[in-house]
Formats: structure tokens, C-alpha cells, sequence
């Protein structure tokens, strides 16, 4: 099932072999994301805005930087403790990603009117409470493979004909878990 990798050594890692679920098939081949724009994620709020309280809902879209990156710029563009700055996940900083991060004590006008690089300010209404981490639905993902082989899009649909059927492993990796 696993094995350590490594030597036993401090460092090692935990290798787990699992078997591909269409070992069959023909893959597509190509390339993953050979620019920021070829993956693409967008958050699902968990809940809209309520129209009033302490706290600003914003949604910002933001390329090739991270949340926390994000976060950092605002708060200090708005000259606020970063702290401030609440958010229900940490979306990839290799992506364009569209999310929601809550303000605490802000004018919602006032984060409207920020310019920053790489980050936009979508939206930004009142709300009563904090974001924390899970507060969200969920995210939608749009990744583009570049350069497939000839007949990748017949390939793909019996890829996922068999996932259909069989499903799919959940496995959880270093994104999960970070470094």
C-alpha cells in the first residue's frame, strides 16, 4: 500500500501507490496550466451579503497571487491591521480565481475604489459577520490543456464515461495540507 521514500531519514516522505482507475484508456496528453489564465477557479459563497453589520462582503478576482497575498494588499492599500481580513479558503495564487473576503469596520465604497495590481474589487456589500475558513459552498474550476494529441476530445469523453460509472477516488494532496 505505501511505503516511505527517503531512508528513513527526518525528511522522508509517504509515497502511496494508487492504481489508476482508467489504466485502459489513451490519455489526452497536453499541457496544464502554461499560463495563469489556463486554470481557473471560482468560488461558490456559502451565503449572500446581508445588506448590513460590522463587516464589508467582497469578491475579488485576482491573478497569480495568492489569498494571502490578496489579503496583504488590500490591507494595506486600506492602511488596517491584516487581520481585519477574514476568508473561507485559499484559492491557488498560479490561477485566475474569483473569491470572497470579508472587511471588518470598512466603507464598502472605499474598497470599490481600490486599485491594485493583479487583484480587482468586484463587489463589496455589508455583512454581520467575520468569513472563517469552510464558509463557502464550494468552487467551480475551468482548466484548459493545451497542445492535447488528435482524438483528445474523444479520449476525454471515455475518460469520463468510466468515472461515471466507476468513480473516483478522493484522495487528498499537498494542496490540502500545504508545505
Amino acid at each position: 500500500m505505501g511505503r516511505f521514500d527517503g531512508g528513513g531519514r527526518r525528511e522522508s516522505r509517504l509515497v502511496i501507490d494508487v492504481p489508476c482507475v482508467t489504466a485502459g484508456l489513451e490519455g489526452t496528453g497536453g499541457t496544464v496550466r502554461a499560463a495563469p489564465e489556463d486554470f481557473r477557479v471560482d468560488e461558490v459563497p456559502a451565503y449572500p451579503p446581508s445588506g448590513d453589520g460590522e463587516h464589508v462582503l467582497v469578491r475579488i478576482r485576482k491573478r497569480g497571487v495568492s489569498t494571502l497575498e490578496a489579503a496583504g494588499r488590500i490591507a494595506r492599500a486600506l492602511d488596517i491591521d491584516r487581520r481585519r481580513i477574514g476568508h473561507a479558503g485559499l484559492k491557488d495564487a498560479r490561477a485566475v480565481t474569483t473569491q470572497h473576503l470579508s472587511i471588518e469596520r470598512v466603507d464598502p465604497a472605499r474598497v470599490l475604489a481600490l486599485r491594485l495590481d493583479d487583484v480587482e474589487v468586484l463587489e463589496a456589500e455589508r455583512h454581520r459577520n467575520k468569513l472563517k475558513r469552510g464558509h463557502l459552498h464550494g468552487n467551480r474550476f475551468r482548466i484548459v490543456v493545451r497542445d492535447v494529441v488528435d482524438g483528445a476530445v474523444a479520449r476525454a469523453e471515455a475518460i469520463l464515461e468510466v468515472l461515471g460509472r466507476r468513480g473516483l477516488p478522493n484522495g487528498f494532496g499537498p494542496q490540502r495540507f500545504g508545505n
